[in-house]
């Protein structure tokens, strides 16, 4: 029969799993139903409590409970912003490549979001969670959610200096991932717009300008076709890089 103790266990747990699941794509999101991510919390949180070693001592002050259901949810926070820094780095690249290509001024409604963004983007980070979800990276997410909770137990979790350090190496990635995934159309783009130059430095009575936006968005979409198998082993390793790093990440709130 559940006992004070179990239901206070299965509250904290609950706490951090939920704050994870919504805003941790794609599991959250403004394009996930409330009743979803709060029954998919509550199922998640139920199994973890089956097995979740339980703190030696629950808090009895107003004070204590308060500091404990902030930390637990600090700690959900901090894993899905991780996480979301990663898919920033993709949305970044998508969003260079889609200005270079002359679709910065056309966009569709992005629900993940709740903004517009580019069509190029909403592909691309479409393709990205299909690869996501061909490597098991689902799985993996929750794997890295089930040891957040082994290696820091609920009510006994703790911020180290390592976490922030690490958060701040991730922040830097997301600019670093952007620019490798735009770095071929990138390139295109240069050389595109050398060439237009050297021969308009050469022949300025030729109207260039009316070619410009055609060739940019032409060598645009051939330089995506042709490195399409390349951005997608990128972003496998880009995946492995950071599960690798999101273990670290949680192993940092370990008491």
């Amino acid at each position: 029969m559940p006992t004070e103790l179990d239901a206070a266990r299965f509250f904290l747990i609950f706490l951090r799993v939920s704050a994870f699941v919504t805003f941790a794509p794609p599991f959250g999101g403004r394009d996930v139903p409330v009743v979803a991510r709060v029954g998919f919390a509550g199922l998640t949180a139920f199994l973890l409590a089956a097995w979740v070693p339980s703190p030696g001592l629950f808090p009895t002050d107003p004070v204590g409970w308060g500091l404990a259901v902030a930390m637990e949810l600090a700690v959900g926070l901090a894993l899905a912003g991780f996480w979301s820094l990663f898919l920033g780095g993709i949305q970044m690249g998508a969003h260079l490549v889609a200005a270079q290509l002359g679709f910065g001024w056309g966009g569709l409604f992005d629900p993940t979001v709740g903004d517009s963004a580019e069509a190029l983007v909403l592909f691309q980070r479409m393709t990205v969670l299909l690869i996501f979800f061909a490597v098991d990276g689902h799985l993996r997410l929750m794997e890295l959610l089930t040891r957040s909770v082994q290696w820091a137990p609920v009510g006994e979790a703790v911020f180290r200096a390592a976490a922030f350090e690490l958060w701040s190496r991730a922040f830097a990635d997301m600019f670093v991932t952007g620019f490798k995934l735009a770095a071929p159309v990138t390139a295109a783009i240069w050389i595109l717009t050398l060439a237009l130059g050297l021969v308009g430095r050469a022949a300025p009575a030729m109207n260039l300008l009316s070619l410009d936006f055609p060739l940019r968005t032409a060598l645009g979409f051939v330089t995506l076709a042709v490195c399409a198998p390349h951005l997608t082993r990128l972003s496998e390793k880009l995946l492995a890089q950071f599960f690798q790093r999101a273990d670290v990440f949680a192993r940092c709130f370990a008491p």
